[in-house]
């Protein structure tokens, strides 16, 4: 499916390759493709942004920051979130964020070791 959201990109299917990409994320989350989620993302959501879609770049957004975040990379994952609640409030639509929240991406304080504990 991945080379056919490219394949649907390169040809100007740029609708169809954003909503492939939109339903693959459901499957590659389920598997825990996270490399696969954001490997494919900028080719659905540059598909996206061709066709002047918001809620396509919403939704793109949405999938990175989801797998940016299961690969560790809260910063990056924080700047798609961010870019997808814009893009949200940009189409006057309220909608999910693909399960990723602001305490996801959030820094969290280092769990300080006990001493005695060895």
């Amino acid at each position: 499916l991945l080379a056919v959201l490219a394949s649907a990109a390169d040809r100007g299917y740029y609708a169809h390759a954003w909503q492939i990409y939109r339903h693959t994320t459901t499957f590659l989350r389920r598997e825990g493709q996270w490399h696969d989620l954001v490997t494919a993302g900028p080719v659905a959501l540059a598909a996206a942004e061709r066709a002047g879609d918001l809620e396509g770049q919403a939704r793109v957004h949405s999938g990175l920051a989801f797998g940016w975040c299961r690969l560790g990379a809260r910063d990056v994952a924080t700047g798609h979130l961010r870019r997808a609640l814009q893009r949200w409030t940009e189409t006057g639509t309220i909608a999910p964020v693909s399960g990723v929240s602001v305490n996801d991406v959030r820094p969290r304080p280092a769990r300080l070791k006990d001493p005695s504990a060895s």
